[in-house]
């Protein structure tokens, strides 16, 4: 097991040993965090793995070319030499997939060519050089075509998560700018607060007049308390509401932080393969790879913007929630004015 599997393996038994109720809150999502970045990371290495079969192809590929150099056509004998030593090179240096796919492909056998060649059945050198040479150049392409092809389906998955991750950030964003742009929510609120200010003050001159009509003091509490609890309950339920939004979108946000990071380097990851390989792939296969990086590059972008949106509407959630507590303040501030006022002619009865 190398460092990275490790590594992943740590901060899975990490993961499993903490409660449900650690899971959800911060310590968990941090965790979450690190795993999706660290994975990010690994894409880089498993790039590095899947190159590293090509860097070796290229340097055999140079090999065979140098030791072909020799002007075939021209020099007979010595082009008959450079054909022989090459073929057995690639007897002893060809793997069993290069071997099929000159077979496959050109119908080129390299023990049966070396065997004409020596014996002097092929003397056409320049097209045994040929054939050589494309069958290790088609080789390459096709070795560079399935890096690619296999690099898109692995992250096909992903990227459709990652666009229904975008899609459900957007919406929570949406239904929370909703709440900051209805203006009905606290128009209520207000009317309340407004009614409540004229019935106490309409309780305090009850309460200072002489003689004290008791009966219309208590029918004008009544409605004051009633008034009071309607109005609190309009204020706890917002507060409930935009509370679960801010905790939504704060949680949001640093999610989309993280995915955007991990998309980011997943649009690296592949640029920096389509560009290795970009001079050995098949067309189709070229436009295949900038798909998948554009996609990528696409998603990062979506994230940052986002991220950036839900600490927008999070900045904005949190002075509304200031305006809902000031007008909480506001409210027991009347009601406790009405039950001082109460108080003090409470000995007359």
């Amino acid at each position: 097991m190398d460092q990275e599997d490790g590594l992943e393996q740590d901060l899975k038994n990490i993961g499993s040993q903490l409660s449900e109720e650690e899971k959800e809150g911060s310590y968990g999502r941090m965790l979450s965090h690190a795993m999706d970045i660290a994975q990010g990371g690994w894409s880089f290495r498993l790039a590095q793995n899947n190159l590293g079969e090509l860097q070796k192809l290229n340097k055999h590929l140079e090999k065979v070319e140098e030791m072909l150099k020799e002007n075939v056509e021209k020099l007979a004998a010595s082009g008959k030499k450079a054909i022989l030593e090459t073929l057995q090179y690639q007897k002893r240096n060809c793997t069993d997939e290069m071997v099929k796919h000159y077979r496959d492909n050109l119908d080129f056998s390299l023990e049966e060519y070396f065997q004409d060649t020596a014996n002097d059945k092929i003397i056409e050198h320049d097209n045994t050089k040929k054939l050589i040479i494309d069958g290790m150049k088609s080789f390459r392409q096709a070795k560079s075509d399935k890096l690619i092809k296999d690099m898109v389906k692995s992250s096909a998955v992903v990227a459709v998560v990652q666009l229904l991750k975008i899609y459900c950030a957007w919406k929570k964003i949406s239904n929370a700018a909703n709440v900051i742009k209805d203006e009905n929510l606290f128009t209520s609120i207000y009317r309340n607060l407004e009614e409540m200010e004229n019935k106490v003050a309409e309780l305090l001159e009850l309460c200072e007049g002489t003689p004290i009509d008791h009966r219309r003091i208590s029918l004008k509490m009544a409605l004051i308390n009633t008034l009071f609890h309607s109005t609190l309950g309009s204020i706890t339920t917002l507060k409930v509401t935009i509370d679960g939004h801010i905790q939504s979108l704060d949680i949001q946000a640093d999610n989309s932080a993280v995915d955007g990071v991990v998309n980011a380097l997943t649009a690296t990851s592949q640029a920096y393969q389509l560009w290795y390989t970009w001079e050995n792939l098949s067309s189709p296969v070229k436009w295949l790879g900038s798909a998948s990086v554009a996609l990528f590059s696409g998603l990062a972008y979506g994230n940052y913007r986002a991220y950036k949106l839900s600490k927008e509407v999070l900045k904005d959630l949190r002075k509304k929630m200031r305006e809902v507590v000031d007008l909480q303040d506001r409210l027991q501030l009347l009601h406790q004015q009405a039950l001082q006022a109460i108080s003090v002619i409470q000995p007359q009865h």
